[in-house]
């Protein structure tokens, strides 16, 4: 029974990094439309690497994050600018409320998805209807 487990173990991991590939292409095109060519900033060189072959939109990506449209963040608590934010991880929520658009995380071996009205509403930002379940709104 091992040898079948880690027989088809790369294949589950090689399914997670196709699932997490198609997350993010729904995140990019949902919130930047009419965008060919995204420029993202990350904190995170193994995302950078995954990422990048994603394919449409066209993600570049950038070394100072004042000149990305996103940040992607997943470690650092001290990323400065205006740029809105895409969380890595829930507890980066309270470090970046106020510009954070969407947070992408796993959790107990399940992707978490959820976008946030107050920075979506704050970057003048509009989700398609096939996303709106996943949409936070604050009090």
């Amino acid at each position: 029974m091992r040898r079948i487990f880690w027989l088809f173990f790369p294949l589950l991991l090689f399914a997670d990094a196709s699932i997490e590939q198609r997350i993010y292409r729904s995140i990019f095109e949902a919130l930047f439309p009419t965008k060919q060519t995204l420029r993202l900033w990350s904190d995170d060189r193994k995302k950078i690497r995954q990422i990048r072959l994603i394919g449409e939109p066209a993600v570049t990506f950038v070394d100072d994050p004042e000149k990305a449209d996103i940040l992607l963040v997943f470690h650092r608590t001290d990323v400065g600018g205006h740029q809105p934010v895409l969380i890595g991880r829930y507890s980066l929520l309270r470090v970046y409320k106020d510009r954070v658009v969407a947070g992408f995380y796993w959790k107990k071996g399940r992707p978490h998805l959820i976008f946030f009205d107050r920075g979506l509403r704050r970057y003048g930002m509009k989700l398609p209807s096939r996303l709106t379940p996943y949409l936070e709104t604050a009090p």
